[in-house]
């Protein structure tokens, strides 16, 4: 499969190694088990062999939480930082088709990214914001010190009120409510779209349509 393939997008879930209820249950594991917990680490590292790229996914986590721990055992077996951090950003990107607008930090494209205090690759290095498309949303976890200066020491029923506001605000809500506006730069290109005209040209497939000024002004290839 990896001789054939030019790019692969690898789940960075490891199973976790059981707890035994005696040391001696270790004896009824068999080899081939006890080799897929040690190995699963390494298989970014064999898939990515070559010239074939490896995009790095959270999909299959149970705890998003995990995503860096497990990454990092990875690294440990062998993956460089900065291999990690291709996997992360620019190869998902090319693997998409939107490397004009994502994968890197630099003018034009969307500010698209993560704020850690240290080193990302480090699990206990706190994210303390992420940036989409340039609004700033702060990690709520971390304590503002410069708002809670000179501020009287909460009480556990303040602790709980403010906990009960913050569920509030991270509950579930409807797509419709989280729908806004797209950014209205001056023209808009959509590629590769089925189209239903409703007119005599009916059904469009691989279809282009230019928007212009919010106005559609072209539809075709």
């Amino acid at each position: 499969a990896a001789a054939a393939a030019s790019a692969f997008i690898v789940p960075v879930d490891f199973p976790s190694i059981s707890k035994m209820p005696e040391e001696d249950d270790w004896d009824q594991v068999a080899l081939d088990q006890l080799r897929a917990w040690d190995w699963a680490p390494e298989n970014p590292i064999l898939l990515g062999r070559g010239k074939t790229q490896v995009a790095l996914t959270t999909h299959g986590l149970a705890n998003l939480g995990s995503f860096r721990k497990n990454l990092r055992k990875t690294l440990d077996r062998g993956m460089s930082e900065e291999n990690a951090l291709a996997s992360l950003t620019t190869i998902p990107a090319q693997m998409c088709g939107v490397s004009e607008l994502l994968g890197e930090i630099a003018p034009g494209k969307l500010a698209n990214f993560v704020v850690v205090d240290g080193n990302y690759f480090d699990p206990k290095a706190q994210v303390t914001a992420t940036w989409v498309e340039g609004k700033r949303y702060p990690n709520r976890s971390i304590p503002d010190k410069k708002k809670d200066e000179g501020k009287p020491e909460k009480k556990d029923g303040d602790k709980a009120e403010n906990k009960k506001k913050l569920l509030a605000e991270l509950k579930a809500r409807p797509p419709a409510e989280l729908r806004k506006p797209l950014a209205a730069p001056p023209a808009v290109l959509f590629r590769g779209a089925t189209l239903w005209t409703c007119g005599p040209k009916g059904l469009l497939e691989e279809a282009d349509v230019l928007v212009v000024g919010g106005k559609i002004v072209r539809v075709g290839q």
